[in-house]
């Protein structure tokens, strides 16, 4: 049986895609023309890593000319902005300072390439802010700018867990990081924290991080607030899904985006087209001890639905 932390072979479609997306960045990301500068012609798009979340960008982002700005709290270079990824700020906290910086990303009136080194438009009339790492933040970022949609998409955490072990991504940071955020814990971890503590092994931390990153917005954010996307129905019904996904952003469907879910985004790791064997592949790679382990700590926070065959 081949290991989970097998490194994968990757196909030529998604060698190609990487090389276009980062040519092109390179020259977009500096010479974009943003038309408009209203906090409405803008979208976030949150996850946790591996779910997809690229790859739903570019779905949505499909003719529409928005410019993409890729994991602005992971490449940016200003420290106020990487002190933030995965850290909670309680909703209604006044901070003027990341306020400031959320609004110059929103209205586009921060020109950075770090952040727009992966947008392949030229003439933009919104902007697609899309992050991991911000999933702490979001319902923050809903009460400082509500006419800001925010979609999020969510997948099974067997196949985000085997995700990450298959590219070969190191451990997580310790479990301290969590422990050490004194009003997060208050809020929503403190009943948790036995189990953070023990959390030591490699796919406990992947386990433990995917629970901890998508339980909290979960509880925060009710039915309207956002739009909630599962990768399976994605993947699995990418019609009746996008369309949805257009309605909740009040956009015009185009049948042609249909053509562009097989086309896998510049951080897949497998072709879109193949997807029995992207929505099953964990079975046969993750160990029975593997499966287990994420069971467990999915069930201890309550996101026992989330294990079912519907993500």
């Amino acid at each position: 049986m081949k290991s989970a932390s097998d490194k994968l072979r990757v196909p030529p479609a998604i060698i190609w895609t990487k090389l276009r997306t980062t040519l092109l960045g390179h020259v977009l990301g500096r010479i974009y023309i943003d038309t408009n500068h209203d906090l409405e012609r803008s979208v976030i798009i949150a996850g946790t890593h591996r779910s997809g979340s690229t790859w739903l960008a570019n779905l949505v982002n499909h003719q529409l000319h928005y410019r993409l700005i890729f994991e602005p709290f992971r490449h940016a270079k200003k420290r106020e902005l990487k002190i933030h990824r995965r850290r909670y700020l309680r909703p209604g906290t006044e901070h003027d300072e990341l306020r400031q910086h959320f609004a110059a990303l929103l209205q586009g009136t921060e020109r950075n390439y770090h952040l727009n080194r992966k947008n392949n438009r030229l003439v933009c009339h919104g902007r697609l802010l899309k992050d991991v790492s911000i999933n702490l933040l979001l319902k923050w970022v809903r009460l400082e700018f509500p006419s800001v949609p925010i979609i999020y998409l969510i997948r099974s955490p067997f196949q985000v867990v085997h995700s990450c072990l298959s590219v070969g991504w190191l451990s997580p940071k310790k479990p301290s990081r969590w422990l050490e955020q004194e009003v997060l814990m208050a809020d929503y971890l403190e009943p948790y924290r036995w189990l953070i503590a023990e959390s030591e092994t490699r796919v406990e931390r992947f386990a433990l991080e995917w629970c901890i990153l998508n339980y909290v917005p979960l509880q925060q954010f009710q039915a309207g607030e956002w739009k909630l996307v599962s990768y399976r129905s994605l993947l699995r019904q990418p019609e009746q899904t996008l369309k949805e996904i257009c309605a909740y952003l009040g956009i015009p469907y185009r049948q042609s985006v249909l053509e562009q879910v097989a086309v896998p985004s510049h951080t897949a790791e497998a072709a879109v087209d193949d997807r029995d064997h992207l929505l099953e592949k964990w079975k046969h790679a993750l160990s029975e001890s593997e499966v287990k382990v994420i069971e467990r700590y999915a069930r201890e926070f309550q996101l026992e639905r989330y294990l079912g065959r519907e993500l």
